[in-house]
């Protein structure tokens, strides 16, 4: 069956955020989005983790310094990134900030099914562009399965640069900082205690549940966006 090209690409709408872990239960599809799915690869790259007593990050303690490319879409990411920053030794005290700082590129692969259609990211450079230099295509739903050899030849993973909200007059999340070109820095409050001696120990889970969504530019014209995830965070000693 014939291709059909659409006027529609691809941007992100956000990057990791920590979360309760009930929250890892309800994360549904937006009311703004025409549908939603799970990528089929999600890959941020996490280039730093420090912690801190002071509620205002003073005196930050740098856990991890080394960047590394994870594909949370994956069903072992969690024990993956744990293990990136996990056996830290810690001065004693009562921790209670946090600073994440990741790379402004995210890049997917993935397909959602809406309108008779599946939607998904190519890298056909006839496609039109939404923003960035990454693609959009349709196919009449059912044509592909999108796994093995039964693909269309031009499904393909995609990466975007995470737009500044201050370059559109939108203001930033509390706690969220562009601070360069290339990172974005997020803070967040946390609450455990360390013992002299002890060693931290992070938990994470992710949810990508919704996380591709299709979104309408115009009659008939859409583009996808990812979404953040839901991140679950336990920090322990050991």
């Amino acid at each position: 069956m014939r291709k059909r090209k659409i006027v529609a690409g691809i941007l992100v709408v956000g990057v990791l955020r920590l979360v309760n872990p009930e929250s890892l239960f309800a994360k549904t599809c937006p009311t703004y989005a025409s549908a939603c799915a799970a990528p089929v690869s999600y890959k941020v790259t996490m280039n730093k983790l420090e912690i801190s007593t002071n509620s205002d990050g003073t005196g930050a303690i740098t856990l991890v310094n080394t960047p590394q490319e994870f594909d949370i879409a994956k069903a072992n990411a969690g024990a993956i990134v744990g293990s990136w920053f996990s056996g830290a030794s810690l001065p004693e005290g009562r921790y209670v900030w946090m600073r994440r700082t990741v790379k402004r590129t995210f890049c997917f692969k993935g397909y959602v099914t809406y309108g008779g259609y599946d939607w998904y990211t190519s890298n056909d450079p006839d496609t039109a562009n939404f923003g960035s230099d990454t693609n959009l295509r349709r196919v009449a739903h059912g044509t592909y399965t999108f796994t093995g050899s039964d693909a269309p030849s031009d499904y393909a993973e995609v990466c975007v640069k995470a737009e500044d909200p201050t370059e559109h007059g939108v203001s930033l999340p509390s706690g969220m900082s562009f601070t360069s070109s290339s990172i974005i820095e997020e803070d967040s409050n946390m609450n455990f205690t360390v013992a002299k001696g002890q060693k931290a120990k992070i938990k994470i889970t992710f949810n990508v549940q919704n996380a591709l969504e299709l979104l309408p530019t115009g009659p008939g014209t859409y583009k996808l966006a990812i979404s953040e995830p839901d991140v679950s965070a336990t920090v322990s000693t050991e």
